[in-house]
């Protein structure tokens, strides 16, 4: 789940308030794929429950304190475990790749290069699918072909920033490792 590495991630960084876990969420993904109220909190509270993180208060006195949230080891466990898991239909989810890919600094390089891999044989077959239409969209009005062909660029400007993140040794035949 998206939300659940962000808020994991960011508190294996240093603890943090909620609020600070939404604006650097936002930060992060340029307002993206922000965290709202609705979805931060219910899923600090199940994290919580959970045994993922814990809280505390920071200290202030008075009754508008702020709970500042932490990372414990079974939330670490259980971000390792959430950032693995990348297959192939989370690979063929941006988002899902890249919330993980924002966090790349957190993931050992094998498991870094194999949600790269994924996603690049994700974005292939998105590129497959779009050609297959080729003959379809050709006895469609000119503006539908300019859609497709959009799309079609962009499958390709996102496999080739991907094949990117496999390092300068990465080749057309795909046997580039991430450094």
């Amino acid at each position: 789940m998206i939300v659940d590495i962000l808020i994991l991630a960011l508190l294996e960084k240093r603890p943090r308030h909620g609020y600070e876990i939404k604006k650097k969420s936002s930060d992060i993904f340029v307002n993206e794929l922000a965290l709202n109220n609705n979805l931060l909190y219910p899923a600090l509270r199940r994290l919580e429950i959970s045994g993922a993180i814990e809280r505390d208060s920071d200290g202030a006195a008075s009754a508008l304190s702020r709970r500042v949230y932490r990372i414990t080891d079974r939330g670490r466990v259980i971000l390792d475990e959430l950032i693995a898991d990348f297959d192939g239909v989370k690979a063929g989810n941006p988002n899902e790749f890249l919330t993980r890919l924002a966090f790349f600094d957190l993931i050992d390089a094998p498991t870094r290069e194999r949600i790269v891999r994924e996603r690049l044989r994700a974005l292939e077959r998105a590129k497959a699918r779009l050609e297959g239409q080729k003959d379809l969209v050709a006895r469609s009005s000119i503006w539908v072909q300019r859609i497709f062909t959009r799309r079609l660029q962009e499958r390709n400007a996102d496999i080739e920033w991907t094949e990117g993140l496999l390092g300068p040794s990465a080749s057309a035949d795909g046997k580039g490792t991430l450094e």
